[in-house]
């Protein structure tokens, strides 16, 4: 998206309309803007943060380094990944 001669706002409301196709921005004040970017923007930024955690839980969940992968590895892996999930903080 190309940004010369767009105001804040103008930007803003792009960002928000590539994010959330369905939101109507239209007759929509200066503040509902501004929330809905900051919004959008954080919702964006934990998105990402997770599908990395979730890239990296995969590659490190599918390494063949010393063991033969198997379902019932997989399966045995995802049991105890699962059953230590309570050791792990909640990101807020």
């Amino acid at each position: 998206m190309k940004a010369d001669g767009l105001t804040n706002q103008e930007i803003k409301k792009a960002v928000i309309s590539k994010l959330y196709p369905e939101m109507k921005l239209d007759d929509k004040s200066e503040d509902y803007i501004n929330a809905s970017f900051d919004f959008a923007s954080e919702n964006f930024k934990d998105n990402t943060e997770s599908m990395k955690e979730t890239q990296e839980a995969i590659a490190e969940s599918t390494k063949t380094d010393s063991k033969e992968f198997t379902v019932d590895s997989a399966k045995a892996d995802l049991n105890k990944l699962a059953s230590e999930a309570w050791k792990n903080t909640i990101k807020e």
